[in-house]
C-alpha cells in the first residue's frame, strides 16, 4: 500500500511538472520598455511557423491602428508605449484573438 502511494505521488508530480512546463513554454510579450518589447516579439515570432508569424504581424498592426484611431477620436492618447502595455504578457494566440475581437 505504501509503495502504491509513493508511485501515485510520483506520477502526480510528473504529470504536474509536464503540465506546467507545457503551459509556460509559450512565448509572451514583455513590454517593460520598447527595446524589451521588440526583443520579446522577435523571440516570439521565431517560435512560430511562417503562417502564424504573418497572422501575428497582422494582428499587432490591427491593434496598433485601432488604438491610435481611438486615441485620435477621443483625444486621449497613451501612445505606442501604452499600446505595447496592452500586449504585455500575452501569447501570440492571445494577441491574434484580441485583434479578431476588434470591430471593423
Amino acid at each position: 500500500m505504501k509503495k502504491l502511494f509513493q508511485y501515485s505521488v510520483l506520477f502526480l508530480l510528473a504529470v504536474s511538472c509536464a503540465g506546467l512546463s507545457g503551459g509556460c513554454s509559450k512565448a509572451r510579450i514583455n513590454a517593460k520598455d520598447a527595446e524589451t518589447y521588440r526583443k520579446s516579439l522577435q523571440s516570439m515570432r521565431q517560435t512560430l511557423p511562417a503562417q502564424k508569424q504573418e497572422a501575428l504581424d497582422r494582428a499587432i498592426e490591427k491593434i496598433f491602428q485601432y488604438e491610435r484611431k481611438r486615441a485620435a477620436e477621443y483625444g486621449s492618447g497613451m501612445g505606442d508605449a501604452g499600446i505595447m502595455l496592452l500586449l504585455d504578457n500575452l501569447t501570440a494566440d492571445e494577441i491574434i484573438l484580441r485583434a479578431q475581437n476588434i470591430k471593423k
